[in-house]
């Protein structure tokens, strides 16, 4: 905890920029799942700045924002250097980048529901039953009810799907599929001329797309509000079929 904390200490923007660029080899000891994803530079880049001020603290470190921005532009210069000269290195990273982006159907909703469940799961075995029905809400005069019938208030869908699975992912990548090609077919019918509206929706999924792909940090999650988006296109494209077929 940082005292008298200010704006001026605030986390600088390009830091994610930096993070999002940052390889295996550079984050070599340090926390790192796959390419674009949120890991531990900010930790590496505390570590470069002890290498040049000694022993500091890290309060020290997030108070001096200018050398932070430093080593922050530096880390950028450097890794679009190595990209521009080893131009296969950048495709394969930003490949699994796209891999990470678009390799969960669920964008990440498996994932959090698991974790979430399974979280739930260890504070009902943990904690005390009181505690529980602080949680949930309880009344201290009904806490001899819910002790016996605790179990009701666990998510009996949630443990549905997270031990069988098969819902989800039977429903999740076909939709996604859909989605997109619904939103081609639309394009190619328009000769790629869509109308203002449509223009705009696509801006924005593209423009989502791009700023998450080459230059923020990347998690499939981001990803859903982008292709909310595509669905007023998709539902124009299967309402014309529908209404042509009609006719």
């Amino acid at each position: 905890m940082i005292s008298n904390y200010r704006t001026d200490y605030a986390q600088p923007s390009i830091s994610w920029v930096a993070m999002a660029l940052a390889e295996a080899k550079t984050l070599e000891g340090y926390r790192y799942k796959q390419p674009g994803m949120f890991n531990d530079f900010e930790s590496w880049a505390f570590d470069q700045y002890k290498k040049k001020h000694g022993q500091v603290s890290r309060q020290d470190f997030l108070r001096d924002r200018s050398a932070r921005e430093k080593i922050y532009r530096e880390f950028i210069s450097k890794r679009l250097s190595q990209m521009v000269q080893n131009p296969r290195q950048a495709l394969e990273f930003f490949g699994k980048k796209a891999i990470v982006s678009w390799g969960d159907p669920s964008l990440s909703g498996n994932y959090l529901m698991r974790q979430s469940y399974e979280h739930q799961q260890e504070m009902y075995e943990k904690l005390p039953v009181e505690s529980l029905a602080l949680i949930q809400g309880i009344p201290s005069g009904a806490l001899t009810d819910f002790e016996k019938n605790r179990g009701l208030f666990r998510s009996p869908v949630a443990a549905f799907l997270v031990k069988t699975k098969s819902l989800t992912n039977f429903i999740e990548r076909p939709f996604l599929i859909l989605i997109v090609l619904g939103t081609g077919f639309f394009l190619l019918r328009k000769r790629f001329r869509p109308n203002l509206e449509v223009c705009l929706l696509l801006l924005i999924f593209f423009g989502g797309t791009v700023f998450h792909q080459f230059l923020w940090e990347t998690q499939p999650r981001y990803f859903l509000p982008y292709l909310a988006f595509l669905l007023p296109i998709v539902s124009f494209e299967f309402s014309d079929r529908i209404s042509n077929k009609r006719k």
